[in-house]
């Protein structure tokens, strides 16, 4: 919990994304496993596959806004060097949480994403 609570506001993000992908990847395996036509399983699954990966891309994203938050605020001369190296690698290590929780979450939606591409690539069409 410590973790979502340095990312901040990119944790709250990823987490809902990450709902959404699931919900996706859910839906695109329905549609690989019922649809008549592969085409329109093959582009739902890909659309859930996308959205998958843009949890991770969001973790990513948090992590670059850390560690520029933690740049700006070091910008200034009021501070001790030695301070400024120990404030600046606390930050980073607080930012870098923000790609394993988008990395993290993004393992299951992208299986289950990949898995219905999978499935939608190698069902038979149907008359």
């Amino acid at each position: 919990m410590e973790m979502i609570k340095d990312c901040g506001i990119w944790a709250w993000l990823d987490i809902l994304l990450t709902f959404v992908a699931l919900i996706a990847a859910v839906v695109a395996i329905v549609v690989a496993g019922v649809s008549k036509s592969k085409g329109a399983a093959i582009g739902v699954a890909l659309a859930a596959l996308v959205l998958a990966v843009c949890v991770g891309g969001v973790g990513l994203v948090g992590t670059f806004m850390g560690n520029r938050m933690t740049e700006a605020a070091l910008s200034g001369e009021g501070i001790d060097p030695d301070q400024k190296e120990r404030i600046r690698a606390e930050g980073q290590k607080e930012a870098a949480g923000c790609t394993t929780i988008g990395l993290t979450l993004m393992v299951l939606p992208f299986l289950l994403s990949a898995g219905a591409t999978v499935l939608a690539m190698v069902k038979k069409p149907q008359a």
